[in-house]
């Protein structure tokens, strides 16, 4: 009986299956976008809307009062201070990713050069004291960015920093 059946004919059934396996899963999975796309309507996301999913805030998302699938609506309806707050958190994305950067770019500097305790702190207090940064003294980010530099502290320079010298960070 597989005698029977040929190369070609197999290759093109097997085609045919995963056309209509990826097409169901297009429908099934990205319906909204398809149907963006066949509108004509751009898809692509802005960074801003991307970083919201990164997984360096994690726990980010409950903290802005957001409802389980992302959005600001929640079973309640909207609440429009949790909504501005959630807007002004979102566009604070790209100003704490900076300074993510310069945080893991001192840490691991000075965990290169050896550097005491005392100097780091100096060095991290610098830092966040930047006016350009004072926009996160108050927001989630601040707990986030905490335990990133208490775990880098600890990964890449060996000092552990208490809750008390990392509120310290942000006193100018």
């Amino acid at each position: 009986m597989l005698h029977a059946i040929s190369w070609s004919v197999f290759l093109m059934t097997l085609l045919c299956l995963a056309l209509v396996y990826w097409l169901f899963i297009g429908i099934f999975y990205y319906s909204m976008e398809l149907k963006q796309m066949i509108a004509g309507k751009s898809t692509t996301k802005s960074k801003t809307q991307n970083v919201s999913n990164s997984s360096l805030f994690l726990g980010a998302d409950e903290s802005f009062g957001t409802g389980h699938n992302g959005s600001a609506a929640s079973k309640e309806g909207l609440n429009p201070e949790k909504v501005a707050e959630d807007i002004k958190n979102t566009a604070l994305f790209p100003v704490a990713y900076r300074l993510v950067d310069e945080l893991k770019e001192t840490i691991n500097e000075s965990a290169a050069k050896k550097s005491a305790k005392e100097e780091l702190f100096f060095a991290l207090q610098i830092i966040l004291g930047k006016d350009s940064y004072s926009g996160l003294k108050s927001t989630p980010f601040k707990v986030a960015i905490n335990n990133l530099i208490e775990s880098e502290c600890l990964s890449k320079a060996g000092f552990n920093l208490k809750t008390e010298e990392l509120s310290m960070l942000w006193k100018r």
